[in-house]
């Protein structure tokens, strides 16, 4: 089977959405859960925190091995600096654990995600939730938990794929 993924990566929250192009339909949607380290060092917490989302995308390639990665690369928006460097982290990881299993990559932007609802002006995580949801439940997307903190990451995901699709980076049957 060749699986291309949709991943929204953090170190909170990684969302993911699998799409396998033999059946043309979404095989797994899935949301990383990373829990704070609680060690008196912050490297060692930022060690074992990259060590986790390390093992945990392991995990979830080894059973369905993708041929590509499509990643929402993180801004930081309007956060500090210290969530920022934390972002960065995780693309770092994602990037590193691809290289490893000689999987391509492909960022692409928040903007490119908001575009997909306007050109322009804000856009609220529920309507980049609700397109998702309308272009993508006709090839099986689904949130994997109904808890907000999962809904916006898997969106995400899945924008990443509807993005990729619109610039001809693969085909969705939508």
């Amino acid at each position: 089977m060749n699986y291309i993924y949709g991943i929204d990566v953090g170190f909170r929250f990684t969302g993911i959405t699998i799409y396998c192009t033999n059946t043309k339909q979404i095989v797994k949607t899935e949301c990383i859960r990373i829990k704070p380290a609680k060690n008196t060092s912050k490297a060692q917490n930022h060690l074992e925190e990259c060590q986790e989302l390390a093992h945990e995308l392991d995990m979830i390639f080894r059973e369905y091995p993708p041929s590509r990665v499509i990643v929402e690369s993180p801004s930081g928006g309007g956060k500090s600096s210290i969530a920022v460097k934390a972002m960065a982290s995780c693309v770092a990881v994602l990037a590193s654990v691809c290289l490893l299993c000689g999987i391509a990559i492909h960022l692409i932007t928040p903007l490119q995600i908001k575009k997909l609802i306007r050109a322009k002006g804000a856009v609220e995580k529920e309507e980049v939730m609700k397109h998702v949801e309308d272009k993508l439940t006709c090839i099986g997307f689904d949130y994997p938990y109904k808890h907000k903190w999962c809904m916006d990451h898997v969106a995400d995901s899945g924008a990443c794929l509807i993005v990729a699709h619109n610039e001809g980076l693969l085909t969705l049957e939508i």
